[in-house]
């Protein structure tokens, strides 16, 4: 997956087909990420519980980040499923 945040686009590879798939989003991509942000720097800041977000949901993004980065490192295709 690879995304340009200035096109607000997504480009999906399909290892099968060999492949790339084009999704164009409405909203800018890096705003998501902005949005996110914020909310979990409001939750640190008033020491509350984010009822959208939680610790499994950190771990869990953060271990497929880490398994991404090392399949680009490695050029291999990985599958995330459990």
């Amino acid at each position: 997956m690879i995304d340009s945040l200035s096109d607000s686009e997504i480009k999906l590879f399909n290892a099968k087909s060999k492949r790339w798939k084009k999704i164009r989003t409405f909203s800018p991509i890096n705003q998501m990420y902005l949005d996110e942000l914020t909310h979990v720097i409001k939750c640190l800041k008033n020491k509350t519980q984010s009822k959208i977000i939680n610790l499994k949901n950190g771990v869990d993004t953060f271990l497929i980040s880490e398994t991404i980065k090392k399949a680009q490192r490695n050029c291999k295709a990985i599958n995330l499923r459990r």
